[in-house]
Parts: C-alpha cells; sequence; structure tokens
C-alpha cells in the first residue's frame, strides 16, 4: 500500500491470502497498521456539488455538426467498432509550468501519459499525434487510434488536423468526436483516470521537472496494476491482447511484476 498499489491488486495477485472484502474490514477494525486513510480511493460520501455551466472560450464560432456525441454513438454502431481512444488534460495549478496529458483506450482500461508545457497551442497537441504515427506508423496508429471522443477545450479544436495523416496527407488516420457542452461523463474512463493519478500528480502540487522517461515508468506503473473492471487483468494484460504486443514496444511500455508496481508521487519515480 506505501509503494501505492490497491487492497484489489494485492489481493488478485496474490500478494495477500485473504478476499478484499476482509482486507478492508481488517483496515476498517484497525487490525492492520495500514489506515484508511493509507488507501487514496477509499470510498467516503460527500455533499453533492452542484454542477457550473461551463462554456470553453472560442468555442462559439467553431462548427462541429456530424461530431457530437450522438454522432459518435452513431458511428460506433454502423461501423461496429468496439475499442475507442477518450483524451484530455488533467487540471493543474495555475503556477505549475507543465501539465499532464491523459489517453485512456476503451474498454481495455489502457492509459497513455504525455507532458506539456502549460503554454502549449493545439498545434502542440497535432505535433503529438504526429510524432506517435511517425513512431507507430500508420496502419498501427490508426489501429488504436480509430475513434477518439474528447472535450471542447480549445486545444482540441483543429479536428481536421488531428484526422490527416502526417505521413499520408490524403489519408485519415482517427475519427474525432466531441462531448455535449458540460457533459464530461460522456468520457466517463479518461475522467475516473483522471481521477485516479491525482494520487501521482496531487490537485495542490505545481507540476514541473517531468520529462518523457519519466512519464514512460510512470505509464508502465499504470497500465500493470489489477483491475476489478478488467476480472484481475491488468491494461497492459488487455491492450496486448486486443493489438499486440509490437505496439507497446512502440510506446515503451514494459511489464512490471505485481508487487514492483509502484502508483507514487511523480517525484518518486525521478530519484
Amino acid at each position: 500500500v506505501k509503494n501505492g498499489q490497491s487492497i484489489f491488486h494485492l489481493v488478485e495477485t496474490k500478494q495477500v491470502n485473504r478476499c478484499t472484502k476482509s482486507i478492508y474490514t481488517y483496515v476498517d477494525r484497525n487490525i492492520l497498521d495500514t489506515k484508511n486513510i493509507d488507501l487514496p480511493r477509499k470510498v467516503k460520501l460527500k455533499k453533492r456539488k452542484i454542477a457550473k455551466k461551463y462554456q470553453y472560450d472560442g468555442n462559439s464560432e467553431i462548427d462541429r455538426s456530424g461530431r457530437m456525441f450522438n454522432d459518435f454513438l452513431k458511428y460506433k454502431f454502423s461501423n461496429k467498432t468496439s475499442f475507442h481512444a477518450q483524451m484530455d488534460f488533467l487540471g493543474s495549478k495555475d503556477d505549475s509550468p507543465q501539465q499532464i496529458f491523459t489517453i485512456t483506450f476503451v474498454p481495455c482500461q489502457f492509459t497513455l501519459l504525455a507532458v506539456f508545457d502549460k503554454c502549449s497551442t493545439v498545434d502542440d497537441v497535432v505535433n503529438f499525434f504526429d510524432n506517435l504515427e511517425e513512431t507507430l506508423g500508420t496502419k498501427d496508429f490508426k489501429s488504436i487510434f480509430e475513434v477518439m471522443l474528447t472535450d471542447r477545450d480549445i486545444l482540441f479544436k483543429k479536428f481536421n488536423e488531428f484526422e490527416r495523416s502526417a505521413i499520408n496527407p490524403n489519408e485519415k488516420r482517427m475519427k474525432v468526436f466531441y462531448c455535449d457542452p458540460s457533459a464530461s461523463y460522456q468520457k466517463g474512463n479518461v475522467e475516473n483516470v483522471n481521477g485516479q493519478i491525482r494520487t501521482i500528480f496531487p490537485k495542490e502540487d505545481i507540476i514541473k521537472g517531468l520529462d518523457d522517461e519519466t512519464i514512460k515508468i510512470i505509464n508502465s506503473n499504470l497500465n500493470n496494476r489489477s483491475l476489478a473492471s478488467l476480472n484481475g487483468s491488468t491494461p497492459y494484460e488487455a491492450f496486448k491482447l486486443a493489438y499486440g504486443e509490437k505496439i507497446l514496444q512502440a510506446l515503451d511500455i514494459s511489464c512490471i511484476r505485481s508487487k514492483d508496481v509502484k502508483i507514487l508521487n511523480y517525484r518518486a519515480y525521478k530519484d
């Protein structure tokens, strides 16, 4: 638990010889040294917040006809698409010089994080995908990014640039759709992951000094957690089954032994 491993992960990987419910009971009864305060995702009842209506500046001038959430659902049904990706930026303090870009792959629960400067532009996000396509090749890129769902962040406005191939400009490499206004729940997978990675990037922290190598280490640890939503398998195993090991190697995601998985503050990965 001190390494950030969840109770479920410990039970599924047989690091403890009791069921998940029993371990939580022991924690609640103070039988163990581990306390509820040591479990960052422990369920707590909180007063419901009233949802705020929010609209990104400059969104009113963008025509997203045919790219709304209902269009996304129709596209998935018409094309019998089982897999899709979701992307978002993790919120950070105003004085943080860096920010975290999150991509999740549904339903294999795979997560790909990247670090951007706080002053990054939409072109920087486009360049990120261009570089990924160069690394993976257009065919493999299209296999994992066939459909992308995101919010109306101004950094995601150039859907035509996201969709066109950097290698073959006349070819489409992905299809981009947007959630409805004030409906972040429509991309619930990436929102859920953003909540989970708050252990690594707390709201109160100033994000700085992150490099690509540190992000690769964090990505590998995140994707080797045993998850209840995958019946005890890891996102690494699910992604490998869906897309093959070659793409994992190209993304620099490594397999980590269950007992060595660490979900800690990002500074711990730099030491």
